[in-house]
């Protein structure tokens, strides 16, 4: 009887996890999950980065930022050409306590993989707790540039009461030529990690 009533305090104290069980910026799907509200734009988020970025280049982290006051509760985010295409880049030195990268194999399981994508493409909340606005990101860009330019695509939920926004920002391309990845870089940092990972999943490595 103990266990059970330790049981039911540790469930209520719990964070509740993030409500994401897709990959992209899908409202159609989003809206049949029936997890997060409406669509609503009266909500009045908004993505934006640097400004006056024109070029990004894989040795400089571009800020993304969900400009404003107030709070949210979830989000979702990634860069890509197109809205339903391949994720590109990684995202880096985000607060581990509230957001994940979404790098599991299935994304109809809560919350959603998405490494199909892209590893450590996809940013998503960790839980429904209020996040302060206004909130940024850094995302690294990758070592081989995107044919075209690159948008950054979200949700971001206010509740499942009031519903959630679709954002995007405007397009930035690659910088031409395309410099190398420096040694010292964060993005040698991320490509360290993703050696590692693959090493693990192909067998190579033991921990």
């Amino acid at each position: 009887m103990r266990f059970t009533a330790l049981s039911v305090v540790a469930c209520l104290l719990a964070p509740a996890v993030s409500a994401f069980q897709l990959c992209q910026a899908d409202t159609g799907k989003l809206d049949a999950l029936k997890t997060v509200g409406a669509n609503n734009a009266v909500t009045g988020y908004s993505l934006v980065f640097d400004a006056g970025l024109k070029e990004y280049n894989p040795n400089v982290a571009v800020n993304v930022t969900v400009p404003g006051g107030g709070n949210f509760q979830q989000i979702l985010l990634y860069a890509a050409e197109n809205r339903y295409g391949n994720h590109s880049g990684t995202w880096v030195n985000y607060d581990k306590g509230a957001y994940e990268t979404l790098d599991g194999k299935d994304e109809t399981s809560n919350p959603a993989g998405c490494a199909k994508l892209g590893l450590a493409a996809t940013l998503a909340s960790k839980n429904t707790d209020a996040k302060t606005l206004p909130a940024t990101f850094q995302w690294l860009p990758p070592a081989t540039p995107t044919s075209g330019s690159i948008r950054f695509w979200g949700i971001v939920v206010k509740s499942p009461e009031l519903g959630y926004t679709y954002v995007y920002t405007e397009g930035v391309k690659a910088q031409n030529p395309y410099p190398q990845v420096q040694a010292n870089s964060a993005s040698a940092a991320t490509g360290c990690v993703a050696l590692l990972l693959a090493s693990v999943a192909s067998g190579l490595l033991f921990l």
